[in-house]
């Protein structure tokens, strides 16, 4: 079964958390344990090259910084 991600064209970060932070918000919407948490985060941290950013609060980055954490945020939840 394949799943759908969502990637809205309006900004959808949580502004006041930090990068990693929101990837784990999404997670934890969807009671994945906290070692799955950190592995998804890590992971994509890592593979959309924004693992420098990972404690960074999302009002401060640019608007490409900001598109590439949308776009994790959408993958999060899919197996990789």
């Amino acid at each position: 079964r394949k799943g759908i991600a969502y990637l809205p064209q309006g900004p959808s970060v949580f502004q006041n958390l930090t990068v990693r932070e929101n990837l784990i918000a999404i997670l934890q919407t969807l009671n994945f344990s906290l070692g799955e948490q950190e592995e998804r985060a890590n992971y994509l941290l890592s593979e959309l090259g924004i693992g420098h950013l990972a404690k960074r609060k999302a009002y401060l980055l640019s608007g490409g910084e900001r598109r590439r954490v949308e776009i994790a945020r959408a993958l999060v939840t899919s197996p990789h």
